[in-house]
C-alpha cells in the first residue's frame, strides 16, 4: 500500500489546462491499487475561485487548498506548496504543473523508481498548447542517467522539473524545501539541495507526463533563442549558483555565464551562428546556454 499527495500550484492563467490537469490525475489514480491512497494538495496563487475551480476533483479526492500571501512570487506560492506536503500523511508526493498532465501509468512509475531512491524523476512528452503531442521527447538525445547520486549532475543544466518528479516525504526536509522567494528555478534549487543532502534519484523506465508548450512557458522546449531571452535566462542560471554554497563547480560554471553575458552585450550579432547551433542540439533545461557559452567561448579564442 503506498499514500500518494499529487501536488501543484494553481494560477489564472492556466485555467484552461485545469480540466486536462483533472482528466489526467484522475486517470493515473486509477491505475493504482485498490489499497493506495491518493490525496491532492494545492498552492494558490491567484485562481479565483479555487474550491469551486476543484469541485469535480474534490468529488473523487480528498483537496488540500490553502492560497499563497498577496504578492507571493512563484516560488513563494510553491513553498507554500511544499509546506503542506511535507505536513500530509502520504509518504510519496508527486510533483505536477497545472498546465501539464499526468500520463496514465505515472503514479506506478514513481512508485517503482523510489523503491531504490528518496527522488523519482521521468520522461517528458512534448505536447502543444492545445495538448496534442508533437512527437519528440524531452530527454530524447539529451544523455540524462538513469540514477544520480550527487548534485555534481545538474551543475549545468537541469533535468528535475515539478512535473517529472516525486520525492519520498520523509526525504523532504524543511531545508531543502524552502527555496529563496526570487529564484526563478524552483526545482533546481530544490533538487540540488536534496542530493546535497545525500539523496538518490532514480529514473522512471517510462514518460510520466505531458510536457505542455506555450507562451507563457518561461523555459519550455526551446526551439529558438533571442538576445533578451538569453540574458533572462542568464540571470535565472546565475541568481541559482548565488543562493547556494559555493563549490569549484558551481563557480566554474557562474564564471562561464558571466563570460557569455559580457559578449552577449558587446557584440551580439557576431553571435548569431552560435546562437542558431546551441539551439539545434538536444536539450533538457539550461543545456543550450551552456552550449552557446562554450560556443561562444571557443569564438572569442
Amino acid at each position: 500500500m503506498s499514500a500518494f499527495a499529487v501536488c501543484s500550484s494553481l494560477y489564472e492563467g492556466g485555467r484552461d489546462f485545469l480540466d486536462p490537469f483533472v482528466d489526467g490525475l484522475l486517470e493515473a489514480v486509477s491505475r493504482t491499487n485498490n489499497s493506495d491512497s491518493v490525496e491532492t494538495i494545492f498552492a494558490i496563487d491567484d485562481l479565483e475561485m479555487p474550491s469551486l475551480a476543484l469541485s469535480r476533483l474534490a468529488e473523487r479526492l480528498p483537496v488540500v487548498i490553502e492560497p499563497a500571501a498577496l504578492g507571493a512570487t512563484p516560488t513563494d506560492v510553491r513553498n507554500v506548496m511544499f509546506r503542506l506536503a511535507r505536513a500530509s500523511r502520504a509518504d510519496i508526493l508527486v510533483f505536477v504543473d497545472m498546465d501539464d498532465v499526468l500520463l496514465p501509468d505515472a503514479l506506478n512509475q514513481h512508485r517503482s523508481a523510489l523503491q531504490s531512491g528518496e527522488i523519482s524523476y521521468g520522461e517528458l512528452q512534448i505536447v502543444n498548447r492545445n495538448g496534442l503531442p508533437t512527437g519528440s521527447l524531452f530527454f530524447e538525445g539529451a544523455n540524462v542517467p538513469s540514477v544520480v547520486f550527487t548534485p555534481d549532475a545538474i551543475v549545468e543544466r537541469n533535468f528535475f522539473g515539478l512535473s517529472n518528479t516525486a520525492v519520498r516525504k520523509e526525504s523532504l526536509t524543511e531545508n531543502a524545501s524552502t527555496v529563496p522567494g526570487h529564484l526563478v528555478a524552483t526545482d533546481w534549487w530544490m533538487f540540488t539541495k536534496m542530493l546535497s543532502e545525500g539523496r538518490t534519484a532514480k529514473r522512471t523506465a517510462q514518460a510520466v507526463v505531458q510536457y505542455r508548450q506555450h507562451a507563457q512557458n518561461i523555459l519550455g522546449n526551446k526551439t529558438d533563442l533571442d538576445i533578451t531571452s538569453i540574458l533572462k535566462r542568464c540571470t535565472i542560471i546565475r541568481e541559482h549558483y548565488a543562493a547556494l554554497e559555493r563549490t569549484e563547480k558551481r563557480q566554474t560554471a557562474d564564471e562561464k555565464i558571466a563570460r557569455l553575458v559580457q559578449q552577449l552585450r558587446k557584440r551580439p550579432e557576431q553571435l548569431t551562428t552560435e546562437i542558431t547551433l546551441a539551439c539545434n542540439g538536444a536539450s533538457v533545461w539550461y543545456d543550450d546556454i551552456f552550449r552557446l557559452a562554450a560556443l561562444a567561448e571557443n569564438d572569442r579564442r
